[in-house]
């Protein structure tokens, strides 16, 4: 007994692949599923069957595994869209702060002029501006950092999604393949039945 997702894993399988493949051969499969808890395990002839439905039509399971890695893909677009989102209102925080510097700096500038002669009072505000100065400093190398991995994120979505294309297109010639070869075997399939049929019916004859 083996469970799904170790079968999966043994023949280099997506679990979801696999579980499609059951679903579509239940009749087939009836009894020899086991249900335990909460985890289903398959006995050796539902091994030997999926194994040889598998061999039987191997492109369709690759197919499945790259429909997966599309959506994978597109969770991953999804995520780095999120990403990028979240930098560039980081951006926006950090450009208002600045704002808010350049204000600090104003007022000092001001006060200066009105208080000439109120050492104390200028030495104070000399630190306040120096204080802002430094955040400014700071605010602008996280700018350039915030600005840096927007562009590190824009890069990522679009190689993501120049991924995603490629293994559609995977998918799509996948297919095409696959319907190819379906086509190939029942014609086959169609011809071995005509020349039986020929063969039963010249023995027919002969005997008569």
């Amino acid at each position: 007994m083996t469970t799904i997702r170790d079968y999966a894993k043994d023949h280099r399988v997506s679990y979801e692949a696999i579980r499609s493949q059951i679903s579509r051969y239940r009749g087939d499969l009836d009894g020899h599923i086991v249900t335990k808890g909460r985890t289903k395990y398959l006995d050796d002839f539902a091994v030997e069957f999926l194994n040889s439905r598998r061999k039987d039509d191997p492109v369709s399971v690759v197919a499945l595994d790259r429909s997966e890695l599309v959506d994978s893909l597109r969770d991953q677009i999804d995520a780095l869209k999120n990403e990028l989102m979240t930098t560039q209102k980081r951006v926006i925080e950090l450009q208002s702060e600045n704002q808010l510097m350049i204000a600090a700096k104003t007022k000092y500038d001001l006060l200066v002029e009105s208080s000439a002669g109120k050492d104390a009072l200028i030495e104070t505000l000399r630190e306040d501006l120096k204080d802002a100065r430094s955040a400014e400093e700071t605010a602008k190398r996280e700018t350039d950092a915030a600005k840096l991995d927007a562009e590190r994120a824009r890069d990522d979505l679009k190689s993501a999604r120049a991924d995603a294309d490629q293994i559609r297109e995977q998918a799509d010639e996948a297919r095409e393949k696959s319907e190819k070869l379906k086509e190939e075997r029942d014609a086959a399939a169609k011809e071995a039945k005509s020349y039986r049929k020929s063969i039963f019916g010249f023995y027919r004859k002969i005997r008569e």
